[in-house]
Parts: structure tokens; sequence; C-alpha cells
């Protein structure tokens, strides 16, 4: 599935289409995309290529790659295709799925990270309470304090350089 075109590139140039599926280069069949990247491989720039892609023949003239001058490109950002079970569901949902759940997963990573800070309310302070006890400290108030400005203050100040060098995700 072709997800999208490189700027400048000979699949814009071609107008092909994003959200669209690449069956065929050259009439020879293309089932994932590592048989695309295995069939440009040994290709150098300037070769022509006819694609067919939503049964319609694109022709494309590779050009260089922009870290490798000897290596062929043709511009396309893809994605393995996967047909929807159900004909009213888009093709560009397993890649939007896809999407969602790495997002998720990297949020979701944060949010431990965070909750594993040994801060009171946090599962950190706890986790860090017993740890101490374990180690043979009584009074462990003194420091899970101590470890908790230090959270404290690497939270605060990831948010105000997160801040300074970002921005707010709120327009203007």
């Amino acid at each position: 599935m072709i997800t999208g075109t490189v700027s400048g590139s000979p699949a814009q140039s071609s107008n092909v289409p994003a959200w669209s599926v690449l069956t065929n280069v050259n009439g020879d069949a293309m089932r994932s995309v590592d048989s695309l990247r295995t069939y440009l491989a040994p290709l150098s720039p300037g070769h022509h290529l006819v694609l067919t892609i939503n049964s319609q023949n694109y022709t494309i003239v590779t050009q260089p790659a922009s870290g490798n001058a000897s290596r062929a490109t043709i511009g396309i950002f893809t994605f393995d295709y996967y047909q929807p079970r159900a004909s009213f569901l888009p093709v560009s949902g397993p890649y939007q799925f896809y999407s969602t759940l790495q997002w998720m997963s990297l949020i979701l990573l944060g949010v431990a990270l965070v909750n594993m800070l040994p801060m009171f309310p946090f599962d950190g302070d706890r986790y860090f309470d017993t740890v101490l006890t374990r180690l043979g400290l009584k009074n462990t108030k003194n420091a899970r304090t101590i470890a908790s400005s230090i959270s404290l203050i690497l939270l605060g100040s990831n948010l105000i350089l997160s801040y300074a060098l970002f921005g707010t995700i709120f327009p203007k």
C-alpha cells in the first residue's frame, strides 16, 4: 500500500495517489513491502518502471536516493497491504490502526515511567519505601522526601524544557 509520496519524487510527478495498492512492478507481482524493496535494491537511478496501482499503470523513472546517489528510489511511503474483511472499511484502516497502537504504546510507556517516580501518590513511592525497608532502613521518611523532591524537580524541569523547546500544543 502506498501511504504517500515524497515531495519532488517521480511518484509525485506521476500523480500516484495516496492510499492506493501497488500490485505489480514491470509485470512482477509485489506481495509486500519487502518484495518491492528486494525488486528495487539492484536497480540504479534512471530505470524505467511500470507500476500497476489500483489497476492503472504509471510509468516512473527512478531517481537517486537522497542519502545514497547510487541507489534508486521512486519516492513512495509504503505499508504492507491487508485487505479489509468488510467492504465498508477504508483501505487505510490497518495502517491507521497500526499507527494508533504505536502512539498508544508510546503514551502508555510515558505514563508508566511517570507512575514509577518515587513521589507520593505514585506507585514508585510505595515501591521505593518497600525497597528501603527491605534494605534495613527503619525510618524511610527522610529518604522518601529527598527522592520525592528530586523527582519533582526532574518532572518540573521536563515540563518547562518541553514548553520552552517545543511550545504549547494549543494554537495561538
